[in-house]
């Protein structure tokens, strides 16, 4: 089954909202090998609005987010009208995730300070991951 395929039931899917590297080659490889779809955002971290929108567009099962914020409207609606259970910070902290939203609706929220390494690749993590956006 192909993400492109819209008359078959839909793949689960990761969301990555935004990321500190040229591409997103790694995750998809990582992602895709797991038996996910990956849909990826812009690469420059984009409003509360549009990560709402893309939740409600393709209701992903995960979130991965450098720096844009996953609001808690992106967190309630994720959990209730489709099935998301976690979104992860590829970076340090958890202050652009509406943490209290995720545990009210029993759904799980980390970091990783680690980055690209946590999704399996072998190398290592963009410098810029986990500080200010470039």
């Amino acid at each position: 089954m192909t993400g492109s395929d819209s008359s078959s039931i839909a793949e689960p899917t990761v969301l990555l909202t935004d990321r500190a590297w040229p591409d997103d080659s790694i995750e998809r490889e990582v992602v895709e090998a797991a038996g996910f779809r990956l849909v990826s955002g812009p690469a420059d971290p984009a409003s509360a609005e549009v990560i709402e929108g893309l939740v409600d567009e393709h209701r992903p099962s995960a979130v991965l987010t450098c720096w844009a914020p996953v609001s808690a409207a992106a967190i309630t609606r994720g959990s209730t009208e489709g099935p998301l259970r976690h979104v992860a910070r590829m970076g340090v902290g958890l202050d652009n995730i509406a943490v209290d939203a995720a545990s009210e609706a029993g759904r799980g929220a980390s970091s990783s300070r680690t980055a690209r390494c946590a999704v399996g690749s072998g190398t290592p993590p963009a410098p810029s991951c986990g500080g200010s956006p470039p």
